[in-house]
């Protein structure tokens, strides 16, 4: 009885899920669009003026690329379920979600003033040491923190933290943290075997995975703190501790060689020494990375 036009009209007018943000743009009625940052495979930030509250906010949009069509429901249920996970958290180191829209579906989060640490690495001088184990002692306390929860972040790296103005740092990103009451993302959509996380900062046991050398070995938050030394030794070097990467079958022994110290103080290169032994049972636990490096004296 219609045309295939105003059937094209119909379709288009369905609720979707995801949307391309523009700067003017008002989402959720209240939110007006002021920035947009770099987006993600799936996902797009924007900073926002919430127009309710006079504040501003960052909201994380769900990002559906032509190729993912068919899987944009499975990509709204795993974007649900990283503010599900986050929304529990509570801590000073970790940026706050203040609402979830569903419409389109986008998670608010309070605005961070500052600038992301991969920002720091490329657009600035080496940090001081001094500067990078106050960041080491914010991450190592919110990492300790959601550790305490049960939860595994499983994909820290300078993308995901962010130095506030005053100097502290936040983590800003839950996206594939496993949870032990938020189903775990572990399956891949075309039902293999995925290792969660960014083979950059990945831990040795992470690569294990990865690589099915040992598919049902778990990834435990001593995977955490190995990706925490790996941005901490690049803030402070502006390179990778390993030249390789962490995987040890990549070097001729088999085994991770000992970083170069370079210019790292003996104190926190120390430190960052046992954040990155290859055997996660060596390596020390989110708090008392947070105490060693509070012991540091510089």
């Amino acid at each position: 009885v219609f045309s295939e036009e105003f059937g094209r009209f119909v379709r288009e007018k369905r609720p979707r899920h995801a949307i391309t943000a523009i700067p003017g743009m008002v989402i959720g009625g209240r939110y007006q669009v002021r920035k947009t940052l770099t987006p993600t495979a799936q996902s797009q930030v924007v900073k926002a003026w919430d127009q309710t509250l006079d504040r501003w906010v960052a909201i994380k949009l769900l990002r559906v690329v032509e190729k993912q069509q068919r899987m944009k429901e499975e990509l709204a249920d795993i974007f649900r379920r990283e503010a599900k996970i986050h929304a529990k958290l509570s801590h000073p180191n970790i940026a706050r979600i203040l609402d979830v829209l569903d419409a389109p579906l986008g998670i608010i989060m309070e605005w961070v003033d500052g600038w992301p640490l991969q920002e720091l690495i490329e657009e600035r001088d080496k940090l001081e040491p001094f500067m990078v184990t106050q960041i080491g002692i914010c991450l190592a306390s919110a990492l300790a923190y959601v550790h305490q929860n049960g939860i595994i972040h499983r994909d820290i790296k300078p993308t995901n933290a962010i130095q506030k103005l005053n100097g502290q740092a936040v983590l800003v990103d839950f996206g594939v943290a496993h949870s032990p009451d938020v189903r775990t993302i572990t399956v891949g959509m075309s039902g293999a075997i995925i290792s969660p996380g960014t083979p950059r900062y990945y831990s040795p046991e992470q690569f294990e995975l990865a690589t099915k050398r040992d598919p049902t070995k778990p990834i435990t938050a001593q995977s955490d703190v190995f990706s925490l030394g790996i941005v901490l030794y690049e803030l402070l070097t502006h390179q990778i501790p390993y030249p390789c990467g962490s995987d040890p079958t990549a070097y001729p022994t088999g085994c991770l060689p000992i970083p170069d110290q370079q210019n790292i103080p003996d104190p926190l290169f120390d430190v960052l020494r046992q954040l990155l032994l290859e055997s996660p049972d060596r390596r020390p636990a989110a708090e008392d990375v947070r105490k060693l490096f509070e012991r540091i004296k510089l």
